[in-house]
């Protein structure tokens, strides 16, 4: 960048100089001595003191032309001793403070004339040859730009208030000091320029129309290769549009500097309006906050959740209020019960992993910044109004003529606030049951209510009308997806006790074979890990009961659907319906089921291979295997050629000799599956150091170990590439 080189006069003055006035010297030691007091001053009323007698000075000499001379002459000398070096740096930007608020409080006097020669001195230096000397001429600026506006009473814009000619003289500056090569010159620039970026543009000042103040300083320099001008532009911007917010959200997402992104959540912090940023922007930057390399941040991801809590806090409290509602509780079961309001801002229907983390973090600083999660559950059961779900009035909350979103938004806060339960209350097995005992009702009462409740209260999401099309049936179905998984996930947080386990299965097991409920693949998987890890999880030969439930129920509906009336076996004999011993086994009839039928047989059954439960290919899975899968593999459906190679490839890590045969189905599954790659590692290691070579000639087998040893290698690699 050009500069132009620094005209200033020495610092020490002339010794050839002509001997001066009594008169001027008068002058100009009183002008140095009351700088020095500024320079040595300790407190603000040192320095205004400081300005007023430089003030009575000026007013003094103003009207005679030798004198004002003397005054500017000995101004001058003074700035540019204390712009040319950074040393007391703090004492010589007290004294070009003191200098601004002369300047301004002599043109609110209709005295212009230090001003003028303040905006004239900046734009002869603006390009000096020393860094040092430009950054100077950017704070002597803004002090000029603050004390204007500190003593504006009609909150006035910098652009009425000075001089039009100064004003866009001082902007030409400062455009100029904002492409400035040294990153601290630039901060000083912006930091000027934040002050007129909201400032109305004259049509007639060009470059303002070119770039205006704000796209000069804070809306283009986040772009800056500093991260200190980043952070300081980040700082001082307004927020007065969306523009400005997007700006602000893509620096916390997209910043490399942690402090320039801590900056950019303080700026969100002042963000009082919660419909500014929207739920999608929301989930964003928790999930960017929550993220492994943010950990620097966890306290602000913390603050700035309880922020967005409290705003959806008192926006429920506004709404309850303009209807009439008076709520007189503690501030601490307001803001508990915020979080509901900020877990439907969040949409968890398609964020719940993210959600479920964000609102139990939310509640865990609740519990630690007041009085804690158990008031908050005592106050709750006691609040007949509430909308949060307890013990005495889940019946009656899912049971309303309400929204089904509604109805999936208040099971997944509850299940939150039983998980916070057990996190808050994990080694403390007496407060644990209290809580416990308060918000949630007994397995028997809930298990039955469920059922109820997928059967009557749930007709209206069992089946989408035909007539729902589009967009909004998609929407639909995921509410019901959603719901009917968190009605089943709280049953995890009962005590388990007998008759209720018996309902429990029967209610799981009648959801599967039930035709007229639509399953979800989350849904099933859900189902399938309860049925196998709760009711089957201890016990003798658990593996083979659980495989016999999950065949029953598929056995059950397959011919259902084949043949209401239906008593012929399956093409499988193990998966038949039993029949007495007296009556003679007929020969099996192939049953060609439809696709929807089979579609919801591969779902059930790749749920229960998910689980992990089976270890060994018995004759019944070796059934389901023939009845199912053939098919599955030449459908027209995506979805369903996917869940069968799933299934295969499962089947196929239970046993070597299926694997042999299926190695290509098992490398493409693998390749799918990161926890498949896991399980596929271990059960190839096992088949690996525990080979029988005698059990195998190597005339018959050499085909074979060669396929098992391609799997082999298969595996590991895709182990080294995804498990590191």
């Amino acid at each position: 960048m050009p500069v132009r080189k620094n005209r200033r006069q020495s610092l020490e003055k002339p010794a050839n100089q002509e001997k001066e006035s009594p008169e001027k010297h008068g002058i100009q030691a009183s002008l140095c001595s009351h700088l020095k007091d500024v320079y040595f001053s300790k407190d603000e009323g040192s320095i205004k003191r400081a300005v007023e007698d430089m003030a009575e000075l000026f007013g003094k000499v103003h009207k005679s032309r030798p004198k004002n001379k003397a005054f500017f002459d000995e101004l001058k000398f003074r700035t540019d001793f204390l712009i040319d070096n950074k040393q007391s740096q703090t004492c010589r930007v007290r004294c070009l403070r003191a200098i601004a608020m002369l300047a301004i409080r002599l043109f609110k006097e209709n005295k212009p004339e230090v001003l003028t020669y303040l905006v004239e001195y900046c734009h002869q230096l603006s390009d000096a040859e020393s860094a040092t000397i430009r950054q100077y001429i950017c704070v002597l600026i803004h002090f000029l730009y603050k004390t204007c506006l500190s003593s504006n009473n009609e909150n006035l814009k910098l652009c009425e208030l000075l001089p039009q000619e100064s004003y866009r003289q001082l902007f030409s500056v400062l455009k100029d000091r904002w492409l400035d090569v040294t990153p601290a010159v630039r901060r000083d620039a912006i930091r000027c320029l934040a002050l007129i970026q909201d400032d109305e543009v004259s049509a007639d000042h060009e470059e303002a129309m070119a770039k205006s103040p704000k796209e000069s300083g804070a809306n283009e320099c986040p772009g800056d290769c500093s991260g200190e001008c980043r952070q300081e532009a980040i700082k001082c911007l307004t927020m007065v549009d969306p523009a400005q917010t997007k700006l602000i959200l893509t620096r916390v997402l997209k910043e490399p500097d942690w402090q320039v992104k801590k900056e950019a959540l303080t700026k969100i912090l002042s963000i009082q309006d919660t419909h500014t940023i929207t739920s999608r922007e929301k989930m964003d930057i928790l999930d960017h906050l929550f993220g492994p390399s943010q950990h620097y941040l966890s306290e602000m991801a913390c603050e700035l959740l309880l922020h967005w809590v409290r705003l959806a806090a008192n926006s429920e409290t506004d709404e309850q209020m303009d209807q009439g509602v008076e709520r007189q509780v503690e501030d601490n079961y307001v803001l508990f019960s915020g979080t509901l309001a900020f877990t439907k801002q969040l949409d968890p229907i398609k964020n719940e992993e993210l959600c479920e983390k964000a609102v139990i973090i939310a509640m865990q600083n609740l519990a630690g910044e007041h009085r804690g999660l158990t008031d908050f559950v005592h106050t709750l059961t006691g609040q007949p109004e509430s909308c949060i779900i307890h013990r005495n009035n889940y019946k009656c909350l899912l049971q309303r003529d309400i929204p089904l979103s509604e109805k999936a938004y208040l099971l997944f806060h509850w299940r939150c606030l039983l998980e916070l339960c057990c996190l808050e209350y994990e080694h403390k097995e007496d407060q644990k049951s209290v809580c416990m005992y308060k918000l949630v009702p007994t397995l028997q009462a809930y298990a039955e209510f469920a059922n109820e409740f997928v059967e009557f209260f749930g007709e209206s999401f069992i089946t989408v009308p035909m007539s729902v099309r589009g967009t909004k049936r998609k929407t639909e179905e995921e509410q019901r997806r959603f719901c009917l998984v968190q009605l089943f996930r709280i049953f995890h947080f009962m005590d388990p006790e007998p008759v209720g386990m018996k309902t429990w299965k029967e209610l799981l097991l009648h959801v599967l074979s039930n035709t007229n409920i639509q399953l979800y693949p989350d849904l099933v998987q859900e189902i399938a890990e309860s049925i196998v890890h709760v009711h089957y999880a201890v016990g003798q030969d658990v593996e083979a009961q659980a495989l016999h439930e999950f065949c029953d129920v598929i056995n059950m509906f397959v011919q259902k659907t084949a043949n209401p009336n239906c008593t012929q076996a399956l093409v499988n004999q193990t998966i038949s319906i039993t029949q007495p011993e007296d009556i003679e086994p007929q020969p099996p009839i192939a049953l060609k089921m439809d696709e929807a039928t089979r579609g919801r047989a591969l779902v059930v059954l790749n749920s229960l291979l998910r689980t992990g439960k089976l270890t060994k290919i018995t004759a019944e899975l070796q059934g389901l295997h023939d009845t199912i899968l053939p098919d599955s593999f030449g459908s027209k459906l995506p979805e369903e050629r996917s869940l069968a190679l799933e299934c295969l490839g499962v089947i196929c890590l239970m046993d070597e000799e299926w694997a042999v045969h299926n190695t290509t189905i098992v490398k493409q599954f693998i390749s799918l599956d990161l926890t498949m790659v896991k399980y596929g590692q271990s059960k190839v290691s096992f088949w690996y150091q525990n080979n029988n070579k005698e059990r195998r000639s190597s005339s018959t087998n050499s085909r074979n170990s060669l396929l098992a040893s391609n799997m082999i290698n298969t595996v590991l690699e895709l182990s080294s590439s995804k498990v590191a």
